[in-house]
């Protein structure tokens, strides 16, 4: 395989996150009440299972046992603007600015949380970190980086937390990971360049979850959690109208994270939730990947993502409650840098979310989130896998809404 075509294989695998942007390729829409507040002060809420997945020292404030299942749909639009006297090359039949290149996903998270006792708490969480898909036009300008891809993952993760005493917990969780991936890419420029695909590549991989919880007073607490990266080897097959069969691999690591939360109680009514966050973005940056015989070492430029949120929830009656939220995450790129497969920027999300309790032991929500990814613009950034294409421009529709359902049941 020529090592072109492998630097291609090499920087295309990601394509499946475009649809799923939020500090950098995080996901914060999980299926639980938390999708409400744009997830402002999740480390710290703690009072529903959900806490099993943001922070395992929570679970500690939890009575008795509960199951709480959420479901979401991701309805995203991307849609590149470019500029066609800096974009190269702009000849006629070259320059398909690729279409709507976002759609329609589904999301879920399941989260158990077994007492064991008053100061002992197991749990299970299961969701969705990642996912998505993405498709451009066939004969779009940067065919020969990528056309479509799609990419599932799944986190497992049991934890366990502990209370010290009446005002300090303590929460430690596995993270099991397994991620699939499917790519296409056009092995050439021409309208009749054949198709290479990339099939069946995926693997598990291991991090933890570690978190702290303050309650300096009845109406105040702080969550502190840590989530250390994840190393994937994804292995899969290179299909091309060569009948060879070919390997494809890539090794890279998910960013490891710290974040604070706070969880405030203003009155008998409201309280204000916020949190502050770190990501290792730049760790991911760096990765390598096979194609064959071919070996390829990229680095894609990426720094570190910084987030901040904040929250406001409301219980007007012991039966109803309503939260909104506002979050915003850095950019991990610059224009210079930015690549089609993950045209991600900075990040701001607006929602709203309430939850109904039809009993003591079922407690049902509605929530809504509009992510705005900015411009997430292109400077004359040079494309692989050498160069002869130039994007320029800005996206004209960058956008995703996301529409939740959540359930709750304690027993």
């Amino acid at each position: 395989m020529p090592r072109s075509t492998a630097i291609t294989l090499a920087l295309l695998w990601l394509a499946a996150e475009t649809a799923a942007q939020g500090g950098a390729i995080s996901l914060y829409e999980l299926g639980t009440p938390d999708m409400g507040m744009s997830a402002a002060g999740a480390t710290a809420r703690a009072e529903d299972a959900g806490t099993v997945f943001w922070n395992p020292a929570g679970m500690t404030n939890i009575h008795g046992h509960e199951l709480s299942i959420g479901f979401a749909l991701l309805v995203a639009r991307q849609k590149l603007d470019l500029d066609f006297d800096n974009t190269v090359p702009p000849t006629p039949g070259e320059t398909d600015e690729g279409g709507n290149f976002a759609g329609v996903a589904p999301l879920a998270g399941s989260y158990f949380l077994y007492s064991a006792s008053e100061d002992l708490k197991l749990g299970l969480a299961i969701n969705g970190l990642w996912g998505g898909n993405v498709d451009y036009n066939e004969g779009w300008i940067d065919r020969q980086y990528n056309t479509e891809g799609s990419l599932a993952g799944l986190n497992l993760q049991p934890t366990v937390g502990m209370r010290v005493n009446d005002w300090l917990s303590f929460g430690a969780g596995l993270n099991i990971v397994y991620a699939k991936l499917e790519l296409e890419l056009r092995a050439g420029p021409g309208a009749a360049a054949p198709t290479i695909k990339v099939r069946d590549a995926d693997d598990w991989g291991y991090g933890g979850s570690f978190g702290v919880m303050f309650e300096p007073r009845e109406s105040t607490r702080v969550g502190l959690v840590y989530r250390t990266g994840v190393d994937l080897k994804l292995d899969g097959e290179v299909r091309s109208p060569i009948p060879t069969t070919v390997r494809f691999g890539s090794d890279f690591s998910f960013a490891q994270g710290i974040n604070v939360g706070l969880y405030q109680d203003l009155n008998e009514e409201f309280a204000l939730l916020a949190d502050a966050g770190w990501s290792d973005w730049s760790d991911f940056s760096d990765w390598g990947i096979t194609a064959g015989p071919s070996a390829v070492d990229l680095d894609r430029n990426w720094k570190d993502t910084w987030r901040g949120a904040l929250g406001l929830q409301w219980k007007p009656v012991e039966d109803w409650t309503f939260r909104s939220g506002v979050s915003y995450d850095s950019s991990p790129i610059r224009a210079k840098k930015r690549l089609p497969d993950i045209p991600v920027g900075e990040a701001w999300r607006f929602s709203v979310g309430t939850e109904h309790a039809l009993s003591e032991s079922t407690i049902i929500g509605a929530t809504y989130t509009f992510l705005y990814g900015g411009n997430a613009s292109y400077d004359r950034a040079p494309q692989p896998p050498d160069g002869s294409v130039v994007l320029d421009g800005r996206h004209e529709h960058n956008f995703i809404h996301f529409f939740g359902l959540t359930a709750r049941f304690k027993f």
